[in-house]
């Protein structure tokens, strides 16, 4: 049996200090434009990280496919600086916002120092090891009593974010 490629995605998002930058869209915070007093000083704009508008677009993504297919695709979030950090697995039971919400609330932004150990590959070498684990799904066909029962096709993406300069 063959799984579409867009049975498993995984997610590596780049969690070195580069990702501290700025990615130049702001947020406004002066609510009071139209009806300003005299006298009040308008708030700065703040600008949004890299790392938090990669976030914000692998979130969104993983919103629409689950709000779309709830329990038919799978997404995988690794974070890589020095090592890399697997936030959830192929059960169901991680395949949801809240879990993830949780996890890169526990990751946070990335560290301020700059540490030559950061790299990217970390994360797509556990990413190619992560798509080689079969999910639920392909677990049961695979050890069903089927004709079709060993020949499950493995297949995945791997969606990167990163920065190179």
């Amino acid at each position: 049996m063959t799984f579409p490629v867009s049975h498993k995605t995984i997610f590596v998002l780049d969690h070195g200090p580069n990702f501290l930058g700025s990615c130049h869209q702001n947020m406004e915070f002066d609510i009071f434009t139209k009806t300003r007093q005299p006298g009040i000083i308008p708030l700065a704009p703040l600008s949004k990280s890299l790392w938090t508008c990669s976030v914000e677009a692998a979130i969104e993504y993983c919103r629409i496919v689950w709000d779309i297919f709830p329990t038919e695709k799978l997404i995988r979030f690794i974070v890589s600086d020095t090592t890399s950090l697997t936030l959830n697995s192929w059960s169901q039971e991680q395949q949801n916002l809240t879990h993830l919400m949780a996890a890169l609330a526990q990751v946070g932004p990335p560290p301020n120092i700059g540490n030559k150990d950061c790299n990217v590959m970390h994360g797509l070498n556990a990413a190619i090891e992560a798509l080689c684990e079969c999910s639920e799904i392909q677990h049961e066909k695979r050890t069903s009593m089927t004709e079709s029962a060993g020949k499950v096709v493995n297949r995945g993406r791997i969606i990167c974010f990163t920065n190179v300069k």
